[in-house]
């Protein structure tokens, strides 16, 4: 009970700007180390886990092999991006709770609640299949990886999307 009441307060609509704050800079962080760990050789040009946000392309395991191979630092990957992955979920999770908090007492906010724990869990499986992946000698995982990108960035589409829909909604109806 009393951490449910702390994680409350820790996803109250007042830290909204706040956390929208350090999504943005944990995306530009993102951008800024791509060329670190990612060296893009063989045609590759984006890591796996941005690969549908930038395509379209779902479930794409030959594009999950050939980054594997031939475009990953896999040493710098680990002292870098996968850390800052790892911390990111969490972030991005938090602003979007704050955002639906508007619906607290509405039988719609279990659903998106739902939603978005479900979109920091997929991520977080993506995270590690990915590691997993990139550790070991076969390719063995890229369908795992693939399948676990492509429902994490469906997801995270999707609580955008409805968190945008939030802040519009809330912004018209303080308007009247």
């Amino acid at each position: 009970m009393i951490m449910a009441a702390q994680m409350n307060k820790l996803i109250a609509r007042r830290f909204t700007l706040h956390y929208f704050a350090i999504t943005l800079l944990f995306v530009l962080l993102f951008y800024s180390l791509d060329g670190f760990y990612f060296l893009g050789m063989c045609k590759m040009s984006h890591p796996i886990d941005e690969h549908v946000f930038r395509t379209l392309h779902f479930f794409d395991t030959d594009y999950a092999i050939k980054a594997k191979n031939c475009g990953y630092n896999h040493a710098r990957y680990f002292i870098s991006y996968f850390i800052v992955d790892l911390i990111f979920p969490l972030i991005y999770t938090a602003f979007f709770l704050s955002i639906i908090d508007i619906f607290k007492k509405k039988p719609l906010h279990k659903f998106l609640f739902i939603l978005i724990i479900a979109g920091c869990l997929f991520d977080y499986m993506e995270n590690g299949s990915v590691a997993v992946f990139l550790c070991m000698r076969n390719d063995g995982l890229a369908a795992t990886v693939t399948f676990f990108t492509t429902i994490k960035s469906i997801l995270f589409f999707i609580n955008g999307i409805v968190g945008l829909g939030c802040l519009i909604w809330e912004y018209v109806k303080h308007r009247k």
